[in-house]
């Protein structure tokens, strides 16, 4: 027999600095600053008599900016309550009443990695335990609950995926909980997946799901924009400029084909080639500061174009 206590506890998402909206290029962009306006705009939308878009599917093979999109809408709608607790001394104690006054989302993700697709009688309860301890968040501020791989929770009832009765009852328990979001205040749900199409139909209907977008790999302008934007955090988490002049149309042009897991990649790894020199080249344990030039990057990029390529495309989460 099972007990409450088989059913875990689930914990808001933390937040960081980096991404933020304004990193974001393309669909992630458009996306991720319309997100935010239907949560801040909701009692516009509630004055006409509807409810702003409340669900969204992002469809899109890994590495297109998914996961990223919503580690910046995180991060943006949470940047004030960053900045507090981060200006806090390490001994102080950030009070209740401050951090509900910060907080502009709070963010529950449904892992199948740490709490598993179906466990028989359990895994039902496990995702209605999830979705009743966002609905108890929501009384206070706007709430999002975030799916990754929700093809593997809404598999279609009839294909060979879904093999056994507590599959279909987690599907019939997240399908009855989508229409339920809809109609609770401050409550907003994203959902991820490589494989639309392996989903139950009804489970991605209108209704349930208000928005599908795809995020496809960038063009050559998303490439630039975005080498610009990640090469300007790099920087901004040290204490120096680490890199020298860049012509960054080149790097747009060398990096074609790239999905932005590559690009970042390409960038950690000259950061990392660079730090392998100093380390291999120091001498009397002094450690002397020198930029990542266009060379070392432009190297960094084709090696890893040369090894994404001969992998056939081999993909890059993110």
């Amino acid at each position: 027999m099972s007990n409450s206590e088989d059913i875990p506890k689930f914990y808001p998402m933390g937040f960081d600095r980096f991404p933020k909206v304004e990193n974001l290029v393309g669909e992630a962009r458009k996306f991720s600053e319309d997100f935010i306006s239907n949560v801040s705009n909701f009692r516009t939308y509630q004055y006409f008599g509807v409810q702003p878009d409340k669900v969204y599917l992002l469809e899109g093979e890994p590495g297109t900016g998914k996961t990223m999109a919503v580690n910046a809408i995180k991060n943006t709608m949470n940047k004030d309550l960053y900045e507090y607790t981060m200006a806090l001394n390490k001994d102080d104690r950030p009070t209740d009443q401050e951090m509900r006054r910060q907080c502009k989302g709070l963010f529950f993700e449904y892992s199948i990695g740490e709490h598993g697709t179906a466990y028989i009688n359990m895994g039902s309860r496990r995702v209605q335990g999830f979705f009743e301890t966002a609905y108890l968040a929501s009384l206070k501020v706007p709430t999002v609950i975030v799916m990754d791989e929700v093809d593997a929770l809404l598999s279609s009832r009839t294909s060979n995926i879904q093999s056994t009765s507590e599959d279909r009852k987690m599907l019939e328990t997240i399908m009855k909980n989508m229409q339920k979001l809809h109609d609770t205040p401050n409550m907003y749900a994203i959902l991820m997946t490589n494989t639309s199409d392996q989903c139950d139909v009804a489970s991605l209907r209108a209704g349930r799901v208000d928005k599908r977008i795809v995020f496809n790999k960038p063009n050559y302008e998303e490439r630039v924009h975005a080498y610009r934007s990640m090469i300007r955090q790099a920087k901004e988490k040290v204490d120096f400029d680490i890199f020298g002049r860049l012509n960054f149309s080149r790097l747009g042009e060398r990096s074609e084909g790239f999905n932005y897991a590559d690009i970042d990649y390409s960038i950690q790894d000259s950061i990392k080639s660079k730090i392998k020199n100093i380390i291999t080249s120091k001498s009397n344990k002094i450690i002397t500061v020198e930029r990542i030039t266009m060379g070392d990057l432009e190297k960094s990029v084709l090696e890893h174009k040369k090894s994404f390529v001969k992998k056939d495309k081999a993909k890059v989460g993110f």
